[in-house]
C-alpha cells in the first residue's frame, strides 16, 4: 500500500512540475480549464498565482513520496510478520517437546536463536547431558549453517546458557555476541574466495595448467576482514611430477570480491 502510495505521490510530483512550466509559458495552460482560477476567487490569475500554486502542490506531492518511501522499509510486511511469529512458535514447540523446557525457557531460547540470526528448527538431536545440536536454518537463507553444526547448552534448571556453531560461541551471558552470517559464506562469497584462492595458487606453481584442485579438501575460516581458505592442489613440479600441495590462502575483503594478501604452501609462507 505504501508503495502504490508514493508511487501516486511521484507521479503527481512530475505533473506539477510540468504545470510549473506549461504557467511559465503561458499562464492560461496552467489552470485545468478554467478550473483554478474559480478556486481562487478574488485573487489575480496570472502568471504569479499559476507558478505559486502548482510550487506549492509539488512541495507537497514530493514531501509526501519521500515520506511514504521512507515509512516502507520500516513497516514489515503482514505476510513476512505472520511467518515469523509462525516460525517462533513452531521452535517453541520443538523445545519443549525435545528438550523438556517449560513454555517460557523455549521462548527465551527461540528469540536467543533469532538473535543471532538463526530461524526455523527443522530438528533436534539431544548430544549428552543438558547439550542438544540443532538442524536449522538461517533468517537469511543465504548463510544456512549445516545440519548439526549449531548446539545449544542448557543447565540443571534448562535455562539457556549459550549458543554454539561448532566450537564458536555466538551466544552466551545472557546475550548474542555475534551473527550466523559472520562465520558462514554465501554462495556468492564462497565462489569469489575459491576464485581469488584458486588464482594466487597458480601464481606461484611452475605448472599452472597442471593444477587439479581438490575442492573436497577446501575449508575456510571466516573474519571481519575477510577469509581464511585452506586447500590442496596436485599439479607439476619442475621435473614433471604431479605433486600433491597444501596451501593457506589470507583473503582481504573488498567492494567486489576479495584479494589475496598471503599466501602459504606447504608450511612455507611465499608472501
Amino acid at each position: 500500500m505504501l508503495g502504490f502510495l508514493s508511487f501516486v505521490c511521484f507521479c503527481l510530483s512530475v505533473v506539477s512540475i510540468g504545470m510549473i512550466i506549461a504557467s511559465l509559458i503561458n499562464p492560461k495552460w496552467g489552470t485545468i480549464k478554467g478550473t483554478l482560477p474559480k478556486l481562487f476567487c478574488g485573487k489575480i490569475w496570472n502568471r504569479k498565482m499559476a507558478v505559486k500554486v502548482w510550487a506549492t502542490l509539488w512541495i507537497v506531492f514530493f514531501c509526501g513520496f519521500l515520506t511514504f518511501v521512507i515509512m516502507s522499509p520500516n513497516i514489515p510486511d503482514q505476510q513476512t510478520v505472520n511467518n515469523q511469529q509462525s516460525i517462533t512458535e513452531t521452535n517453541e514447540t520443538l523445545l519443549s517437546s525435545k528438550c523438556g523446557l517449560s513454555a517460557e525457557q523455549a521462548k527465551d531460547v527461540a528469540n536467543a536463536l533469532d538473535s543471532v540470526g538463526l530461524g526455523e528448527i527443522e530438528d533436534i538431536t539431544k548430544k549428552e547431558n543438558n547439550d542438544y545440536t540443532l538442524d536449522i536454518k538461517a533468517k537469511n537463507t543465504d548463510y544456512n549453517p549445516e545440519n548439526g553444526s549449531i548446539s545449544i547448552t542448557v543447565g540443571k534448571d534448562n535455562n539457556l546458557q549459550s549458543i554454539q556453531y561448532k566450537l564458536v560461541p555466538l551466544w552466551f551471558e545472557g546475550q548474542a555476541h555475534s551473527q550466523i552470517s559472520d562465520h558462514l559464506m554465501s554462495y556468492s562469497e564462497d565462489r569469489k574466495a575459491t576464485e581469488a584462492s584458486e588464482k594466487a595458487v597458480k601464481a606461484v606453481l611452475k605448472s599452472p595448467d597442471s593444477a587439479d584442485f581438490d575442492s573436497g579438501s577446501y575449508r575456510y575460516i571466516k573474519n571481519p576482514d575477510g577469509v581464511i581458505f585452506f586447500g590442496t592442489v596436485d599439479a607439476q613440479n619442475s621435473f614433471g611430477a604431479s605433486i600433491r600441495n597444501s596451501f593457506k590462502v589470507q583473503l582481504k575483503a573488498t567492494n567486489d570480491g576479495y584479494t589475496a594478501e598471503h599466501l602459504t604452501m606447504n608450511g612455507n609462507q611465499l608472501y
